[in-house]
């Protein structure tokens, strides 16, 4: 028996690979794209804006596109809310170098950006946005924090769903159409908090995710977000027609799956076609005035139909203008320059006093009448102090700012990282708590994503938002509890057993 030599073939080791690749450990593709948005800024930015602007812009893009490259490649059933936080601090405070620069009414742009503030205001950016990711990396990555049950005890039945859902647009619509008419009625926040559409549909987005199969199911989730869509747009806040569109598509992606093109193309559509003509609506319906309340839905929607003709197929004065309001809207970054620019030469730090309205904000107002405004504190006092709203101007409207210049203008550069590190944690706390297969984690946090904005200030994210999701989770209790008393009397034995 003879000895038998086997013999094999040396493995291929792939050659090492050097360079900025290797030392950044993106890989070639993912490094070629983050540089191709950087040089994307400064070849195409609006000259309003100067190199080393159009660069810092370039730099958030790349952050947000890091993000998003990072979700997409893990590929895993989960809430995108970090990604959908650092979209839109890129859309509302690096992609306005797009377009025209945006001037205030206490500052021109020219001033600004002459004075280097455009530039802090981006640097201050980027700096949160990091900060923002120290929050969220500080919280180790698990998959399921929470222990507890995997399902909620109690069924709630479609049919109940659409019933609070109809009823709650009905409510909504109410309150926007006849806005004028009910100011400073004690019953409409309420009302508007215990009646929003996005309970409803968020709720028919779980019961999608637990029966995928269920077709009536996927049918009632289209019928009603095709229903918020519409009424959003009668009630001429656009925002209101896209979160719907946009809580759909986070839904999707939270059971793993992946954007449909057509639902990207309608966003797409809407902000591109709608946003403009959105303003030659407000004034053919009488927005805000005592006029509105008396227009009927078809002439809404003839209104509507008149809006685009006149804008896309009219005067293109219309179509400029509109893309140009458009743009000032999704403008954030100016009122922060704004405040790096003033603060403290001429405003001075707040040194935390417009935070101080967080922990009585927590008290409720039945149990506190006389509790001080948290709007007037925070939101209006900031307006009236940077001359963006006069005190006549702030009875009829606020002034949502971002948590950037509320950091900055309570403690400067130390307010905006401490802003952004606090920001992150919360967020992943939000991330952590969410579940696809218990009723109140994934709707609480589903909403408090969805409610979460880049023109909200650090009251707003750790009071306001959570005081929403407090009523939602009273809500979906509620459901429950009436759910339960249509259950089969065995299935209330077998769940008490």
């Amino acid at each position: 028996m003879g000895l038998q030599v086997v013999t094999s073939s040396p493995k291929r080791v792939s050659p090492q690979r050097f360079g900025l690749s290797r030392l950044t450990g993106l890989g070639w593709p993912r490094l070629s794209a983050t540089v191709a948005v950087v040089v994307a800024h400064m070849m195409l930015g609006h000259p309003d804006y100067d190199l080393r602007e159009l660069f810092l812009g370039g730099v958030c893009g790349a952050i947000a596109l890091n993000v998003l490259w990072s979700y997409y490649e893990r590929r895993t059933r989960g809430l995108p809310v970090l990604e959908w936080v650092v979209l839109q601090f890129y859309v509302f405070f690096a992609m306005p170098v797009f377009s025209e620069g945006t001037s205030l009414r206490s500052e021109s742009f020219l001033a600004l950006s002459r004075a280097g503030a455009i530039r802090h205001a981006l640097v201050a950016t980027i700096l949160f946005l990091v900060f923002v990711l120290a929050g969220w990396l500080a919280i180790p990555r698990r998959r399921d924090p929470l222990p507890g049950p995997t399902e909620s005890g109690r069924r709630v039945p479609i049919p109940l769903i659409v019933v609070y859902g109809v009823l709650s647009l009905v409510v909504s619509f109410a309150l926007r159409q006849y806005e004028i008419e009910l100011r400073g009625a004690w019953y409409t926040h309420v009302l508007a908090v215990f009646f929003l559409p996005a309970t409803a549909q968020i709720l028919l987005l779980f019961e999608v995710t637990r029966r995928p199969r269920a077709r009536d199911v996927r049918a009632c989730l289209l019928a009603f977000t095709s229903g918020m869509v519409l009424l959003g747009l009668l009630s001429s806040r656009l925002e209101h027609a896209l979160v719907p569109i946009l809580t759909l598509g986070i839904g999707i992606l939270g059971r793993g799956e992946r954007l449909p093109k057509r639902l990207v193309l309608v966003v797409l559509l809407f902000f591109i076609i709608l946003n403009p003509a959105k303003y030659v609506y407000r004034q053919l319906t009488g927005y805000r005035t005592s006029e509105f309340s008396s227009q009927t839905v078809g002439e809404m929607v003839d209104a509507w139909v008149q809006s685009v003709t006149e804008v896309w197929v009219g005067d293109n004065d219309l179509e400029n203008q509109g893309l140009k309001t458009t743009a000032e809207r999704l403008d954030s970054l100016s009122a922060t320059a704004l405040v790096v620019y003033w603060c403290p030469k001429r405003v001075p730090y707040a040194r935390g006093d417009p935070w101080l309205v967080i922990p009585y904000s927590l008290v409720p107002r039945f149990l506190w009448p006389g509790k001080p405004d948290m709007t007037h504190i925070s939101n209006d006092r900031f307006a009236v102090l940077f001359g963006l709203m006069t005190q006549a101007d702030t009875k009829r409207t606020t002034y949502e700012y971002p948590a950037i210049a509320d950091g900055f203008w309570n403690f400067g550069w130390f307010g905006v990282a401490f802003a952004g590190l606090l920001a992150g944690l919360l967020w992943k706390i939000v991330r952590h708590v969410w579940s696809p297969t218990n009723r109140y984690r994934y709707v609480l946090p589903f909403y408090f994503l969805v409610s979460t904005q880049a023109s909200a200030a650090v009251p707003k994210l750790l009071v306001g938002i959570p005081q929403i999701v407090l009523a939602g989770a009273v809500v979906v209790g509620s459901l429950e509890l009436i759910g339960s008393l249509f259950q089969p009397p065995e299935q209330k034995r077998r769940r008490l057993l």
